[in-house]
């Protein structure tokens, strides 16, 4: 749920903050309480100290509202209950930074800005990158007559599409694909080092990989994999190097 602060422009003006603070703060959380919490860590406070005592306090606490039920929110980021972006707006008491912010539970930030006379909702800061989109491609045939049949955004969908005999699981791409070299070296003690690269979608997991073993003939290898080709390099001559020194006696 979501709970929203309104701010009153105690002494005659707002407080604005980049970290989130401004006309408008909306909190995602469980409860009002949870919801106070976490606006009092954002900076808010419901104590009114230092507030004008004509204008009143500057924040209200949605759990302990004066002008009665707050505690249960809102199902999306709204303001007096309709949904941020559906509420017209013509009125900008920031100029050009942001009337308003919402803090997601993940530590995301939204800004809420005036466009064209309606509040408009837009990325601040991500801290937590979204969930992978995925969609499900219905094909039939083989070779020559391989088709793409449908997408779907349920696979169920895609699995019972009557026109299709297979199906495929995809990634939502959003902007243009990072293609780049993926390096694989490796060791065998009988037939020393060997390595290939090979163009691939870059997953963002910069951390090599490390396998070790023995062949049939008992001769210890060691496979490395990784997106950087030096570190990869490092990492199996440092590998190499102690598994010799440890076949040696010397550790």
């Amino acid at each position: 749920m979501f709970y929203t602060y309104r701010q009153n422009n105690s002494g005659g003006s707002f407080s604005f903050d980049e970290d989130g603070i401004s006309v408008y703060v909306i909190v995602e959380a469980d409860s009002a309480s949870e919801a106070d919490s976490k606006a009092r860590e954002i900076g808010l406070y419901f104590d009114g100290i230092g507030d004008c005592s004509c204008c009143g306090s500057r924040w209200s606490s949605n759990a302990n509202s004066y002008w009665g039920d707050d505690t249960k929110g809102d199902a999306v980021p709204s303001i007096y209950g309709e949904p941020v972006e559906q509420v017209e707006e013509s009125w900008t008491w920031m100029g050009d930074r942001p009337e308003g912010f919402i803090h997601y539970r993940n530590g995301n930030i939204d800004s809420i800005r005036v466009v064209d006379g309606n509040f408009q909702v837009q990325i601040w800061r991500e801290v937590a990158k979204p969930e992978p989109v995925k969609v499900y491609v219905a094909t039939s045939g083989s070779y020559s007559d391989y088709t793409v049949e449908a997408v779907f955004r349920n696979k169920e969908d895609a699995q019972a599409y009557k026109l299709a005999d297979d199906w495929l699981e995809f990634v939502l791409m959003d902007g243009p694909a990072d293609v780049r070299p993926h390096y694989l070296a490796t060791w065998n003690q009988r037939s020393g080092e060997w390595s290939s690269s090979h163009d691939s979608l870059y997953d963002g997991n910069d951390d090599v990989s490390v396998t070790d073993g023995s062949d049939y003939l008992n001769n210890p290898w060691i496979r490395v994999t990784g997106w950087d080709r030096e570190r990869v390099f490092k990492v199996l001559g440092e590998r190499k190097a102690e598994l010799l020194a440890k076949t040696a006696g010397i550790v």
